[in-house]
Order: C-alpha cells, then sequence, then structure tokens
C-alpha cells in the first residue's frame, strides 16, 4: 500500500483514528500505482470517502462541510491486493488480487466483488489462469460501465516467456453485472492492434455512447502514450477484436526503456474531442503539462498542446476534471528535478474541449492526491491527507476564483508547535495546536495567535494529546484565546510538569484526563476565574495534590 499510516489513539479507547497520507500519490515518474482514495457525493449533498489501507477499505460519510458523521463500513481486503473502487450507477465495485507465482491454474489472480449502493456484499467473480503472476504490476486500475457491463483495464506481470523474463503489459476484461460473469478477458502477448500494450504503466478506459476507449503509457509496444478505440460496441459481452489507434505522444530512446520522461494524469471525452493531460520532459530535463485533443470521428486528428513553459522547475503529473462537455480543469504542482515538490501551492488553468486555455494560470493553496476530484455543490472538491483525517480542498467550479485558498483542516509547523487550522472566514480564523515538534522541550508557550500566508489566526484549542510525547516538559502557558483543551493533554503516569499558567479567561471545555500524572504541578489562573476554573478543572487526571491557584 503506498499510502503510510499514522495511528492515533488512547490506551482507554476514548477514540481511535487511523490516519493516512496521500498527498501527492497521483504522481509518478516512471510508473503508477492503483488508485486508493476515492470521494463520492450522495443524494443527500452528503461525501462519501472510500480509501484502501493495508488490511481493509474504510468507507465514511461527511456532511456537505465535509465534517465526519460516521464509519459506514469497513470493507474486508478479501485478496492481498487492491486493484481499484469503482461507484457505479447501480452498484459499487471492488477488484482485489493476489499473486500467482508458481503460474498456477487454479489460481483465483483477480476478483471483482459487487456491493449494492447500501454497502451490502452481493456477489463476485473471479479470472483464473490469465498469464499473470503480479496483478497491477507497474500500472493502475480504471473502470468503465455501459449498461450491465462493466469494463476494466488495469495490469498485471506475465508467466515466464521464451526468453526467460516476466514482462508487464495491461490486462482487460468485461464483467456482466446481472450475472457476475466474466464474459470477456484479454491478457496474452500481441500488439496495439488488439489493445494491447507493453510495457503499460497506467491505463485509463472510458465509454463514448457505443464506443469503448481506452489510453496507455507504454515504453514499447508502442513506446507512446496511445489512445485506443475497440471495433466492438461497448455494451456487449465481448470486446477482443480489431482496434484503431493513435499515438498521442512518442517518445524517445530504446524500445522498452522504463524511463519515458512522461506520465498521464487524465482521459476524458469532449464535445467532439478526447482529451488526455500529461507531463512530458520537453526542455533540459524539465517536466511540462501537456494535454492532447483528438478528434472522435477521425484518430489521425490529434495535436499535443503544451500548457506550460518552466525552464527550471517541473510539473507532477496533473490531474484533468471535466466539469462539462466544453469545460475542463487542469491541476498540478511543481517539483524540482530531484522530485521535491511544493507543498503548499496548486496551479491550475481551465481549457475548452479543444484544449484552448480560458484564461490564465493561476494558483490557490493547497495540495493534490490521488483522488480524483468530483464536481458537488458548484465546487470542485478534493481531499488529501497527511498522516491526517481528510483535508478538503475545493475551488469554484464555474472559474471564479478561489476564496480563502482551501486551508481549512491544514496544518502549519510555525516555530516549535504545529497548528491546524479550524475556520477561515472573512470574520473568523482560527487554529488549535496540534503537536509540539520539540518533545525534549522543558517549556512550552502557546500563543495568542500565529501568523499563516500573513493572515492572523486565533489559537482557540488545545487538541487532543497535543503534548503526549513531551516527557521533559517542566512549564506550559496557555495564550488568552484558548477555548477548550483536548483530551489526555500531556497524559504522563509520571509528569514532570511543575508549573501551569492558564492566561485564557473564556476556556471552556477541558478534556477527559487532560492532566494527566501532574503530581506536583501549580496550574496559575486568573484570579477573576478561580472559583469557575476549580470546577472546570476537577478530576481532570492529576493528584489531589496539585494546587491550582489565581494570579
Amino acid at each position: 500500500m503506498k499510502g503510510a499510516e499514522v495511528y492515533e489513539g488512547t490506551r482507554k479507547g476514548i477514540y481511535l483514528f487511523k490516519n493516512t497520507w496521500n498527498v501527492g500519490e497521483q504522481e509518478y515518474f516512471v510508473c503508477s500505482s492503483p488508485v486508493e482514495s476515492y470521494l463520492l457525493e450522495n443524494d443527500d449533498h452528503s461525501y462519501t470517502r472510500v480509501e484502501a489501507r493495508s488490511d481493509k477499505i474504510i468507507v465514511e460519510q461527511y456532511s456537505k462541510s465535509f465534517k465526519f458523521i460516521k464509519t459506514i463500513k469497513e470493507v474486508p481486503m478479501e485478496l492481498p491486493r487492491f486493484g481499484g473502487f469503482y461507484a457505479g450507477k447501480d452498484a459499487n465495485y471492488f477488484v482485489f488480487g493476489q499473486d500467482n507465482l508458481k503460474e498456477k491454474k487454479s489460481v483465483e489472480v483477480y476478483r471483482v466483488v459487487k456491493y449494492s449502493k447500501s454497502w451490502k456484499r452481493i456477489g463476485d467473480c473471479g479470472l483464473y489462469d490469465c498469464n499473470t503472476i503480479v496483478p497491477f504490476d507497474a500500472g493502475s486500475l480504471r473502470f468503465a460501465e455501459s449498461g450491465k457491463m462493466l469494463y476494466i483495464r488495469t495490469c498485471h506481470q506475465m508467466y515466464t516467456s521464451a526468453d526467460g523474463l516476466n514482462h508487464q503489459a495491461n490486462l482487460t476484461m468485461s464483467v456482466d453485472t446481472k450475472a457476475m460473469r466474466i464474459t470477456d478477458s484479454y491478457y496474452g502477448v500481441s500488439y496495439v492492434g488488439k489493445g494491447y500494450v507493453s510495457h503499460s504503466f497506467n491505463q485509463f478506459i472510458k465509454v463514448n455512447d457505443k464506443e469503448l476507449l481506452a489510453v496507455d503509457h507504454g515504453d514499447a509496444y508502442p513506446r507512446s502514450v496511445v489512445l485506443i478505440r475497440y471495433e466492438k460496441h461497448a455494451g456487449e459481452e465481448q470486446f477482443t477484436g480489431s482496434c484503431d489507434h493513435v499515438n498521442l505522444l512518442e517518445f524517445k530512446g530504446k524500445i522498452g526503456e522504463n524511463e519515458t520522461g512522461a506520465s498521464v494524469g487524465g482521459f476524458e471525452i469532449g464535445d467532439g474531442t478526447y482529451l488526455v493531460a500529461g507531463n512530458n520532459v520537453n526542455y533540459r530535463g524539465v517536466r511540462n503539462v501537456f494535454v492532447s485533443v483528438t478528434n472522435q470521428s477521425d484518430l489521425n486528428d490529434t495535436r499535443l498542446i503544451y500548457l506550460t513553459n518552466y525552464k527550471e522547475r517541473s510539473a507532477s503529473t496533473p490531474i484533468l476534471v471535466k466539469v462539462s462537455d466544453e469545460k475542463f480543469l487542469v491541476l498540478w504542482t511543481l517539483t524540482d528535478q530531484l522530485g521535491n515538490g511544493n507543498t503548499e501551492d496548486v496551479f491550475y488553468v481551465w481549457i475548452d474541449q479543444y484544449g484552448k486555455k480560458i484564461g490564465e494560470i493561476q494558483s490557490m493553496k493547497g495540495r493534490l492526491s490521488d483522488c480524483q476530484p468530483i464536481v458537488a455543490h458548484g465546487k470542485i472538491v478534493w481531499y488529501y491527507t497527511s498522516g491526517s483525517t481528510p483535508i478538503v480542498c475545493s475551488m469554484p467550479a464555474d472559474g471564479s476564483k478561489p476564496v480563502n485558498n482551501a486551508i481549512t483542516g491544514e496544518t502549519y509547523t510555525i516555530g516549535k508547535l504545529t497548528y491546524r487550522v479550524l475556520k477561515n472566514t472573512k470574520n473568523t480564523k482560527t487554529v488549535s495546536v496540534e503537536q509540539a515538534v520539540d518533545t525534549k522541550a522543558t517549556k512550552i508557550t502557546v500563543p495568542a495567535e500565529v501568523k499563516i500566508y500573513n493572515e492572523t489566526f486565533k489559537v482557540t484549542e488545545i487538541g487532543d494529546r497535543a503534548f503526549y510525547y513531551c516527557f521533559p516538559l517542566k512549564s506550559l502557558t496557555i495564550g488568552k484565546n484558548v477555548r477548550k483543551i483536548g483530551a489526555e493533554m500531556t497524559y504522563l503516569w509520571d509528569s514532570d510538569v511543575r508549573t501551569v499558567v492558564i492566561k485564557s479567561k473564556v476556556l471552556s471545555e477541558v478534556g477527559e484526563d487532560s492532566f494527566q500524572g501532574m503530581k506536583r504541578c501549580t496550574i496559575k489562573v486568573p484570579k477573576s476565574r478561580l472559583a469557575k476554573y476549580k470546577k472546570l478543572l476537577k478530576n481532570k487526571g492529576q493528584q489531589p495534590k496539585v494546587k491550582i491557584i489565581g494570579y
């Protein structure tokens, strides 16, 4: 699994969060990997987040304002490898896989599992003896739907060939979702005229009315980004047969040389055109964003348009978002030639169905991930995680400039503390203290306010377990704007804290065991709040000898 996991919780089980890290996971330099993060809009305008983890898939519901509501389901990993998820018209689908290193015919290498929209398991079907030792190897997996037919395009490492090697290529299958049976599959060695690409480092598949289309990032046969159109119609049980194709971007270098200097980030269908977005080295090792535009009536009528002209910093693998048949959004971040990225800015440009820019390149605060943005509530919305619960980014779908630049929920390290933005509106800007950077500090001061992007944010909360690992801590000062102290703020069984100074006169909530383990400490509070705070701080984990006095 590519998303590192950070576990947070308490021994007493007050809460247990399992946070992930998917920021920047849309980016690849040689080969892609399965998408693990998904966002859906529900009929009641709430959101569903689906994210694969090492041992399960988490399905969670969030409100329209992206506040956590509940965990809907924990979907088991039915086979060891996760391939992908698809929210179909009438059902939801997962694909799992497992290795078949001994090339046994009896091994179920791919399994497609169907769930209802209420997340009840309905059925499954499997693919066996399919020339595969490693499913989803060095590539991704995507779906397309036409009537009862579900099309899946992915990749695999194949059985040992005559040259003694295990080559990689794409793999495609079709599923009758009513009967849950695989009706056709293609996993043999062939050529692009049959839809075969090797090596195939990223795979996309779409249905356009009766057309079944695919895009692959190939390094050998062919050595190009290639658009493929199947001769057989979408909606039919069989798809194998002849294909038309066009090379959208051909690569220099030797056949089979893995590094192509490019990546592909999106494939969409416009009014009369097919659009593919990616990046490519076109200047001294620097990658720039391109979009290819292909006439639906004539695949040979295709153009490659560069949207950027960077000379020093490379553009990441871009994301392509369809807003309408005539309007699309391309998003990317910037990295240097060592792959070091700018974690604060997302660059974007609007284009029409012909790849023509609608306005200039702009930027906003935020980050990208492998979560494909969706259009909801008049906005383009996606999320990312960076050792955290989901952080939502959004921008207006009408092309107007983003407001507040999507930093709500974002974390920032300022000085010796890390803060999370709680609210960022015109009239209210607040943050919470999430953790101490220096866990060896003997003195910590929570300020009244901090500056983020030259704007002032009040520090109004101290998060749960904010100073959990600060074992040498002796002195803690809490700023004047703090209204809430989270559970187990220090959580030390034998705390060495001697002095806690609370400057706030607006403190109204203190979590369970916030002063856990304190036994030789004096807590100083404003004299005018002494009686109130004695009640508020009673039985918060400190020993009976701890004094609360006014100053």
